[in-house]
């Protein structure tokens, strides 16, 4: 009798936990996206379609009708086993949504940290420092990897078109989420 109870219980307690689960990733992708802080290293204000020079700037400042970006540290393993996956959507983006913004924010690290990350891990999107964690904050502290899809509204602003947390497990299934929502975005 209390074998059943306590399997009754874990089967409760597991349906509440994945319930919730569903809700919040649900939950964060209705949400308007907060307008974050974001500093450009050499060069990489231009590949946002900034202009030349400039060195801070806010997200609702970059002219793409849809972004994608991936929070993520340099000292993450799941990070850099991701970061090939990351490389090969941006090729895809290239091709079959090339209006697709796409950019990274190193959560604790440095410009040194990002560009180190960059080169080791051959990533050519451009990854943003930050290093005082203000907009892994302004995200609600998130763990790395962190991806986030957004589309730009008539103010200016974006709302949040979709999130994962962690390991991209399912490639392709990714990928196409990632593209047909962009695709929808920039129509």
């Amino acid at each position: 009798m209390l074998k059943d109870i306590t399997a009754r219980t874990t089967r409760v307690t597991l349906s509440a936990l994945l319930m919730l689960l569903a809700f919040s990733v649900t939950a964060h992708a209705a949400q308007k996206m907060p307008d974050l802080h974001l500093t450009a290293g050499p060069g990489q204000a231009e590949e946002l379609g900034l202009e030349k020079g400039t060195e801070t700037f806010r997200l609702s400042e970059i002219p793409a009708e849809a972004v994608f970006i991936e929070v993520f540290s340099m000292y993450c393993p799941i990070c850099q086993r991701d970061a090939p996956r990351v490389e090969e959507l941006y090729d895809l983006v290239q091709k079959k949504a090339p209006g697709l913004l796409m950019f990274g924010i190193g959560a604790g690290n440095s410009q040194y940290e990002t560009d180190v990350y960059s080169e080791k891990y051959n990533v050519r999107m451009p990854m943003l420092p930050d290093a005082d964690y203000k907009a892994h904050k302004a995200l609600g502290n998130v763990g790395t990897p962190f991806y986030i899809l957004l589309e730009k509204n008539d103010d200016g602003s974006f709302k949040v078109l979709f999130t994962q947390e962690g390991e991209i497990l399912k490639k392709q299934e990714f990928f196409e989420t990632v593209i047909s929502k962009a695709q929808k975005a920039l129509k």
